[in-house]
């Protein structure tokens, strides 16, 4: 019997440093995509016209992906990733239970994306042992999330299963051909 996030986590301590850092933030990308409506109770006093300030919008998660993926990729600067973080703490502290985990998953994903350049830019006080070695802890929080959002213990597993297959196949997806 294949066990896929057994299978997972070889393939993602195998691959090198920079396509973990990609992985990390699709894995947490995924998981935001499919659990969104975690974010739709707008609570009673919010009269949404401060999308940024409100949990029922995911603008500061979009944000804070988005100037991740655009550093890592070589489009973005390491001071709109802190702009963005600077914006995604401010809107965390309204969350609670599985928003509230999904956000931190996001959190840890940019982290392991650019956790040290963002620490040796602004000079932080407090480092983060974070890095893109981190992606495997990212791929079983995603996995997490979707299974404690099952009706019962059997579908939990088959949530996070399919969580873990897609995750697969997005690594084998990502790897380059070396015989190309």
């Amino acid at each position: 019997m294949i066990v896929i996030p057994r299978l997972l986590a070889e393939q993602l301590s195998a691959v090198d440093h920079e396509l973990r850092r990609r992985l990390a933030l699709d894995f947490a990308q995924h998981a935001l995509d499919d659990h969104r409506d975690l974010f739709d109770a707008r609570p009673p006093e919010d009269d949404g016209d401060a999308p940024f300030s409100s949990p029922a919008s995911t603008a500061p998660l979009d944000a804070y992906l988005g100037a991740t993926r655009a550093f890592v990729d070589g489009g973005g600067s390491i001071a709109e990733v802190e702009s963005a973080r600077r914006r995604f703490f401010g809107w965390y502290v309204g969350l609670s239970g599985l928003a509230s985990d999904l956000a931190w998953t996001v959190n840890l994903a940019v982290l392991s994306a650019c956790g040290p350049d963002l620490y040796e830019a602004f000079d932080y006080i407090v480092r983060s042992k974070h890095d893109a070695s981190d992606t495997v802890h990212i791929a079983k929080e995603a996995q997490r999330i979707v299974g404690r959002r099952a009706a019962t213990k059997e579908a939990e597993y088959a949530a996070r299963w399919e969580e873990a297959r897609w995750q697969l196949l997005r690594t084998i997806e990502r790897l380059p051909n070396p015989h190309a």
